[in-house]
């Protein structure tokens, strides 16, 4: 994100935003379905996995939204009660934000290297 243009990321982040709001909206009938299938948690497979990396990548660089969509994935993904995947989503939230502080910290000098 850091080098794509405003404009992009002007157009990109209200698409986000509507498709964690649909999936939060969504949610209970799509666990209906995933649980009709009968599959465990852990086959959840590389989409979430994507997904949550897309999150937090995402989040690092503007973090409006984040836990929004954290929710939403997970909450889709994991057959846990909303407390439980809440909890997982602070803790994804808080990990993206550390690392994302790290990585924005300017050098001396108000620079970056």
């Amino acid at each position: 994100m850091l080098v794509l243009p405003a404009a992009a990321f002007k157009a990109i982040v209200p698409i986000f935003i509507a498709i964690a709001l649909v999936l939060i909206v969504m949610q209970p009938r799509l666990i209906r379905r995933v649980a009709a299938r009968k599959k465990r948690a852990s086959e959840h497979g590389r989409a979430v996995d994507l997904a949550v990396f897309g999150r937090g990548v995402y989040g690092g660089y503007f973090g409006a939204a984040q836990g929004v969509m954290l929710l939403a994935v997970l909450g889709v993904a994991l057959p846990d009660s909303l407390e439980r995947v809440n909890a997982l989503k602070n803790v994804l939230a808080g990990l993206v934000n550390g690392v994302a502080g790290v990585v924005f910290i300017p050098s001396p000098g108000g620079r970056h290297s």
